[in-house]
């Protein structure tokens, strides 16, 4: 059994980085070459702050439409989710307000986090970007959510997009979560299967 005191889950079409995000985070690592998550994969990751612990239950879930009912199923209970899109690919960028707007139906108090990825590829001599960063910008400040740029092959905004994470998390708590001996007390519980090395498929318990 694995008590998590929040859950984050990374969403976002095939091909945006979701995974590389999940690995780089998670275990400090990238590769080139990826394949597509199939189902869902789960991490835990422990975060000190200001002289305390957290332990978050990472979600990388299945971008392909196929899985989209099941991804669905892993919005309830969500602290925060990571809209991933690749800032090459106007569709992605489509797709993840898409996803804005089906979180807020499903689970309205998930705390949502745009975030564009390949930035490593910003260069006069590539392509330019598909979306600009000031309308993602002012999207993302019209319908409340936080936005960042990240580089999955560099690690360029990956601990930040996380600490913000975790720092807004902390600060929604102060006055509305239950302590018991003045200490936070966690409120979700999930029982994790592993199903192949490092992958996992995961079952609901409560929340």
């Amino acid at each position: 059994m694995s008590k998590v005191d929040f859950k984050v889950i990374l969403l976002g079409d095939v091909y945006t980085g979701k995974t590389s995000l999940f690995r780089r985070y998670t275990l400090g690592i990238f590769s080139e070459n990826y394949q597509s998550t199939v189902g869902l994969a789960f991490k835990e990751k422990v975060i000190d702050y200001k002289d305390k612990s957290y332990r978050i239950g990472i979600w990388d879930t299945a971008g392909s439409e196929r899985f989209a009912s099941m991804t669905r199923n892993y919005y309830r209970g969500a602290t925060a989710a990571v809209l991933c899109y690749d800032i090459f690919s106007w569709s992605s960028w489509d797709r993840a307000k898409s996803w804005m707007h089906e979180l807020r139906l499903y689970e309205s108090d998930c705390k949502i986090y745009l975030c564009g990825t390949k930035s490593d590829l910003l260069d006069p001599e590539k392509p330019k970007r598909a979306v600009n960063l000031d309308e993602a910008v002012e999207f993302a400040a019209k319908n409340a959510c936080k936005i960042i740029e990240v580089s999955n092959k560099t690690g360029h905004n990956v601990d930040e997009l996380f600490a913000m994470i975790v720092e807004d998390y902390i600060n929604s708590q102060k006055n509305s979560a239950p302590t018991r001996n003045g200490e936070t007390v966690s409120l979700i519980d999930y029982s994790v299967e592993e199903s192949r090395p490092y992958f996992f498929w995961t079952r609901w318990i409560k929340c």
